[in-house]
């Protein structure tokens, strides 16, 4: 089991800027809300199969297209609490099937992120 909240990154454009320190900067001033990419929603946020036996916090870098795609995710970046194979795979499958509100004036690829906290109950 997992619980799944909003939040919203700030927009930002991969224009000449590694993904990875934009990321970062998201996340040092984001919130700890769960899906986030700013003035676009979820519109379909799959729950990761939850087969791992383990506990911890993956957070998924995404890149989103205009479309609302989600064209990449990479999990296990700055602010997860595991680096378990299981549920940083879990995590992927279920980014990478998120589906987000189309925006055509949204950068070619709109950096957010999607955390997930697994819970053993």
């Amino acid at each position: 089991m997992f619980f799944l909240s909003c939040s919203t990154v700030k927009n930002t454009s991969d224009k000449g800027i590694d993904d990875l320190t934009v990321y970062n900067a998201i996340l040092d001033n984001d919130s700890d809300g769960n899906y986030g990419l700013e003035g676009r929603l979820p519109l379909r946020r799959p729950v990761p199969i939850y087969t791992c036996s383990k506990e911890g916090r993956v957070v998924v870098l995404i890149k989103v297209d205009r479309t609302g795609r989600v064209v990449e995710a990479t999990p296990g970046v700055k602010g997860s609490t595991t680096k378990n194979k299981c549920l940083l795979s879990r995590s992927k499958e279920a980014a990478l099937k998120t589906k987000w509100q189309a925006a055509a004036n949204a950068p070619e690829k709109q950096i957010g992120k999607i955390v997930y906290n697994f819970s053993l109950r």
